[in-house]
């Protein structure tokens, strides 16, 4: 009948307006349930706080980059079907709301419950947190791609990732005020941050369903070179022969493998170096912070001085944290030190320059990544290689279970630890000089176009 597909296609377009804030919304509650999860400094101490194994300690970050890879391996036909993608969304989103809920109310009767059993509990709904997160992330992407106005794209993702990084600030505050001594004990303290990390969960939950998703509007591209594993090894395996592409994984790889510390740090302050846990939000906040400032600053060396260049000090600065942790001991042991640092919160501040540092290697990283790769790579085999770099990163985010092992072997001596780390680092460091450059790309004259037509 004449009109039905006019009436259809403005249902569709009905509420893309508040899907705008809906989903900006929706990011930022997001990023609040995460970063109150932070698997290398909240997780870690949680868990350090109820076993002596640093095996468990190492697994979870292992947990997380599994669970999180696998889920959007999962969410790739879903994300390339023709279908509605919000169910999808929405159910994910029910599952890591779930998990949460499942660990504040674990951790709440820990007076009732043995060491071993919230462990077990926590790694168990911390791997359904992960996995949902990765599944929600792949597919509220292609929701809301769809869901917001083409011409509104640009604007919708900077709003998001702008109210992103407020919040992201707030749950850091948040956590350092729990975390504080005026705050409970341990561990109603972290069972305190679980909660709020679930309630803003339900929060994306309740965004999810206000969110009016079109029928007849195209599936957003993004997502749709992801695939099972084979099918990336397949896709990605012929990047390989670009020698550009080989440099970038050798350093990526080596970088990714100096995380192998990264669990340690915050026992290493805490059994070591005597640092009152009542820090750990601090550090949390100086992470979040370092990230989130240096993006502006990142942005603007990468315009300056390329992507490549940027990779390089990303890498430069990722040899820091081993650095502080194996030189302060030796540090606090002078009479320049005795002498000058009088005040109690001396150490922990030195020692929150590791923090500082990691989130500034996270922003450099996360800045220039993916523009190297678009600098260097043919259009034609770039969705393959950077499907083949996440599925290689996710197997290497399991170093930390390494640093567990040694750590565990080593009878705690996390001066060698932070040794091979930081010889990791300097490895990164070296592979980061034979990036390739950027490949120099023809520009059209601004006339071409009025000599095709004369042809």
């Amino acid at each position: 009948m004449a009109g039905v597909d006019i009436r259809r296609y403005s249902g569709d377009r009905r509420g893309q307006a508040s899907n705008f804030l809906v989903g900006a919304a929706a990011a930022a509650l997001t990023v609040v349930s995460d970063t109150l999860l932070f698997p290398t400094l909240i997780l870690a101490a949680f868990i350090g706080g109820l076993t002596e194994s640093y095996l468990l300690v190492g697994l979870v970050p292992a947990i997380g980059a599994a669970a999180w890879y696998g889920a959007q391996l999962l969410a790739a036909p879903v994300v390339g079907s023709f279908g509605r993608k919000l169910p999808w969304a929405t159910g994910a989103a029910l599952v890591r709301a779930a998990a949460l809920t499942l660990l504040a109310y674990v951790v709440n009767r820990a007076d009732q419950v043995s060491s071993d059993e919230i462990v077990r509990s926590a790694l168990i709904c911390f791997a359904a947190f992960a996995f949902a997160s990765g599944f929600v992330a792949t597919v509220g992407t292609s929701v809301y791609t769809r869901a917001v106005p083409n011409q509104y794209h640009g604007l919708f993702f900077r709003t998001a990732q702008f109210w992103s990084a407020v919040a992201a600030v707030a749950a850091a505050v948040l956590a350092a005020r729990v975390l504080s001594p005026d705050g409970p004990a341990y561990p109603e303290n972290f069972a305190q941050l679980f909660v709020a990390s679930a309630v803003a969960a339900g929060g994306v939950i309740l965004l999810q369903l206000l969110t009016r998703e079109p029928g007849r509007i195209p599936a957003s591209g993004r997502g749709a070179s992801i695939g099972s594993a084979g099918a990336v090894l397949g896709a990605g395996l012929p990047a390989l022969a670009d020698a550009s592409f080989r440099r970038f994984l050798v350093f990526r790889v080596t970088l990714g493998l100096v995380a192998i510390a990264d669990p340690f740090y915050i026992l290493y302050a805490q059994r070591e170096l005597d640092i009152a846990a009542t820090r750990l939000g601090w550090y949390l906040l100086a992470l979040v912070a370092a990230r989130i400032l240096s993006a502006p600053i990142w942005a603007w060396f990468i315009r300056a001085q390329g992507t490549r260049t940027t990779l390089q000090v990303a890498g430069l600065f990722r040899l820091i944290p081993p650095l502080i942790a194996v030189l302060l001991p030796y540090l606090i042991d002078t009479e320049v030190w005795r002498e000058r640092a009088t005040d109690s919160n001396a150490l922990p501040v030195a020692f929150g320059l590791v923090f500082v540092a990691l989130g500034i290697t996270l922003g450099g990283l996360q800045a220039a990544t993916f523009g190297y790769l678009v600098e260097t790579l043919p259009a034609a085999g770039r969705a393959g290689a950077i499907g083949l770099t996440n599925l290689v990163l996710a197997v290497v985010a399991a170093a930390p279970l390494a640093g567990g092992l040694l750590l565990r072997e080593s009878g705690a001596d996390y001066e060698r630890l932070f040794l091979v780390a930081g010889g990791f680092a300097v490895i990164a460091m070296l592979t980061g000089g034979i990036l390739s450059p950027a490949r120099a790309r023809p520009r059209a004259a601004a006339t071409s176009w009025r000599l095709r037509r004369g042809v």
